[in-house]
């Protein structure tokens, strides 16, 4: 449990400060209670829950109204059914794994099978933000990296060498000289350690 509140603080924190819009949803609040508070905090101004009484969040017709009110296309999950309700309705989704979790380990493995048989892309809450502080100006990508506590050491970003971050990134790591990225667009000399970066999957 301390893992799963650590990995969603962390992601909350990032999407809060790379201004990513947020919906939160709580089911039967009534029953079981609101969200807890840890995760509030995480969130600030952007605590506004919708409560529903669905497994699927888009089945609350609130709900399936803010979704599209976004704009957006890509969407972060963090349950089964509404996973498969948001690809059917032509999302892209994005399963963020180490923010879930499930009384039985095996019914999450389950889910997550199912979900990417649903052709949900699965990713972690550090992958995600790095994906994000990919597509963000540097001055605003670095201040949500610091927030969340990313580590940049040997990590590399090569998915997109025009863009100023993954520069950035590249400057940041240790490398040795013949590990000097190539300032050619397009080229670099990755050592073993380093990471590509999440946007290679789109």
């Amino acid at each position: 449990l301390e893992e799963l509140m650590d990995n969603s603080k962390k992601l909350l924190k990032g999407l809060k400060e790379l201004g990513i819009p947020m919906i939160v949803t709580e089911q039967y609040t009534k029953g079981l209670g609101p969200t807890v508070q840890e995760i509030c905090e995480c969130m600030g101004d952007s605590y506004h829950p919708y409560e529903k009484l669905t497994f699927s969040g888009i089945c609350t017709e609130e709900i399936n109204a803010a979704v599209k009110a976004l704009g957006k296309k890509n969407i972060l999950v963090c349950v089964l059914q509404s996973v498969i309700d948001l690809k059917a309705e032509g999302f892209n989704v994005l399963l963020v794994e180490d923010c879930i979790a499930s009384r039985k380990p095996k019914d999450k493995d389950i889910a997550v099978k199912r979900a990417m048989g649903e052709g949900a892309f699965i990713t972690s809450a550090e992958a995600a933000l790095f994906e994000l502080t990919c597509k963000n100006p540097p001055s605003k990508a670095f201040t949500a990296r610091k927030t969340c506590s990313l580590s940049s050491r040997k990590s590399i970003c090569i998915s997109n060498p025009s863009c100023n971050t993954c520069r950035i990134l590249l400057t940041m790591t240790s490398v040795t000289s013949d590990e000097t990225p190539n300032t050619a667009v397009g080229r670099y000399s990755v050592p073993p350690t380093a990471r590509i970066c999440p946007t290679r999957m789109q």
